[in-house]
């Protein structure tokens, strides 16, 4: 892959996560999450990893997500990841918290070329209401990730972009398509089991009731822990 290649690469993530700035509606948002990895042998990992969100310009925290799960590498380019995921949302400051119980199936496909690192994880969800009367959505998400082969520093400063696709196939959304584009880099801290990501994100979100493409930029941090 050349140097002009690699520039595109990234100038249209770039682009992409600009131009959603550019939209009328735009919310600040913030995203914060920890995880860890437990290896338990014969390539599989126990995961457990919960993630926290704030919106309205981070005036109101509205959303939390708590992730179990088992990721297992199937091939040298394949791995699966059944998980079970508790999530609570809410509207705004004054509305009750729904609350959802995600079954989900990640599959991801890996390939390495000179140091470059593409991903494309498939996951599928089968989100559940508590609600009365909520429908069940099944929801397919695709997200292509595109790691470089840089690590700087004793940090080992890893610059990534990635796309992600999220398509309902069923219910009320079902017609509808949004997206997330990042851009971010992730570290490990010399000495410890520990890592962190920090990346910018932008969203472009089409709302059920109408076609007008809500946008929104959202600054995320997350730590991971592998043992």
């Amino acid at each position: 892959m050349t140097h002009k290649t690699i520039k595109t690469v990234f100038a249209a993530a770039a682009l992409l996560a600009g131009a959603a700035t550019l939209k009328a509606s735009v919310d600040m948002q913030a995203r914060f999450g920890a995880g860890a990895d437990f290896d338990i042998g014969g390539g599989l990992k126990l995961a457990v990893a919960t993630e926290q969100r704030l919106n309205n310009d981070l005036d109101t925290y509205y959303y939390g997500e708590y992730d179990i799960g088992l990721n297992m590498q199937v091939l040298d380019w394949l791995s699966v990841a059944p998980t079970l995921r508790m999530a609570e949302t809410r509207k705004n400051s004054s509305s009750s918290w729904v609350h959802e119980y995600r079954p989900m199936f990640n599959a991801t496909l890996s390939y390495t070329f000179e140091g470059w690192k593409f991903e494309d994880r498939n996951r599928f969800e089968w989100r559940n209401y508590e609600t009365s009367g909520s429908d069940s959505i099944v929801r397919y998400r695709n997200r292509v990730k595109i790691s470089t082969p840089w690590k700087w520093t004793d940090y080992k400063v890893n610059p990534y972009a990635s796309a992600e696709l999220f398509n309902d196939l069923n219910g009320k959304n079902s017609s509808l398509v949004n997206f997330e584009v990042a851009v971010g880099f992730s570290a490990a801290i010399p000495k410890t089991r520990a890592s962190f990501d920090v990346y910018y994100m932008a969203e472009l979100k089409e709302t059920a009731d109408t076609s007008h493409k809500h946008t929104a930029n959202i600054a995320g941090a997350a730590v991971k822990f592998k043992f």
